[in-house]
């Protein structure tokens, strides 16, 4: 007959008890181990999904800023396209609202996981669709749309006016004190090359008075006048009249029923003298005369007025 002794039987309850120790204790750092590496995996995740939302961001700030230096250039407010950004794309979608505001949204995705969308509403002010635009008053009446005439302006955009002096001088057309036009003379064209609109425009430049004289003149060009403007005969003028002169000059006729025709601009420091029916005055706007004219502006920005009104973030 065997006999279990009490010692045998506690060893082997001291085995036991040691071998489900160890089996816990295994088993907590194990589960230890699964709960840090998951949480350092979320992290990671989360880490990413957050880079990936700020880059998303930035993104489609960049395509506002984009967007409104293309339109600023382009003069087109009304558009929408996808830019690469660094192998990221960006949707802009630019809508002119009326005639002075534009929302633009513009949408950017980083490696698929985050989006982000921007949309502001800004209000512009683009001198480009301004047909007169002069710091003096109007005494009489222009023919013409009203709606687009400015009068009475603060703030003339800087000209870089050396750089068409420059460009007058090398072409002909600069006058060192005052010039009468008698007939229709030089320039026959406002283009100094009419098969290359990028080229340089036709510019007359007078640092005294300019007189326009002769039976139903026609000039051409870009003038730039640091004097007074005098008209004394009917015509047309195809292009832009500066008064350039940071002291205000102006524009008016001495005659009777003249008339006078201005398809571009009239743009600068002075007042304007139309009144019928002795002068009789009427401008239009004409789109690629005044976008030219303002290539020569030493800031683009003052031409281009920007004002954000309003700003969203969206996902």
């Amino acid at each position: 007959m065997h006999s279990i002794s009490q010692l045998g039987i506690k060893k082997n309850s001291e085995l036991g008890i040691s071998l489900i120790v160890a089996i816990m204790i295994v088993t907590l750092f194990t589960s230890l181990i699964l709960v840090m590496a998951t949480q350092h995996w979320a992290n990671t995740n989360m880490n990413a999904l957050s880079a990936s939302q700020g880059k998303a961001f930035y993104l489609a700030e960049s395509g506002v800023d984009y967007s409104i230096r293309n339109s600023m250039v382009t003069g087109a407010w009304d558009w929408s396209g996808t830019i690469n950004l660094n192998g990221e794309n960006i949707d802009i979608v630019s809508t002119e609202v009326g005639d002075d505001s534009v929302t633009i949204v513009a949408t950017g995705q980083s490696a698929n996981l985050a989006a982000r969308q921007n949309s502001i509403l800004i209000n512009k002010q683009d001198l480009r669709e301004k047909p007169i635009y002069v710091s003096g008053s109007l005494i009489g009446f222009v023919g013409g749309d009203p709606t687009n005439f400015n009068f009475n302006q603060s703030t003339i955009p800087a000209m870089n006016i050396d750089s068409m002096r420059t460009v007058s001088q090398a072409q002909g057309y600069y006058h060192a004190g005052n010039y009468t036009i008698n007939s229709n003379e030089l320039p026959t064209s406002f283009w100094s090359d009419p098969l290359d609109l990028s080229k340089d425009a036709s510019i007359v430049f007078v640092e005294g008075n300019l007189t326009i004289r002769g039976s139903n003149t026609e000039i051409y060009g870009i003038y730039v006048v640091f004097g007074t403007i005098k008209f004394q005969s009917n015509g047309e003028v195809q292009g832009v009249i500066f008064m350039a002169n940071s002291t205000a000059k102006q524009i008016w006729a001495t005659g009777s029923n003249i008339d006078r025709i201005v398809y571009g601009g009239l743009v600068g420091n002075g007042k304007i003298m139309s009144t019928p029916p002795n002068f009789n005055l009427t401008c239009y706007i004409d789109d690629d005369y005044i976008t030219k004219f303002y290539t020569y502006a030493s800031d683009l920005s003052s031409v281009v007025q920007l004002e954000r009104l309003s700003w969203q973030n969206a996902y």
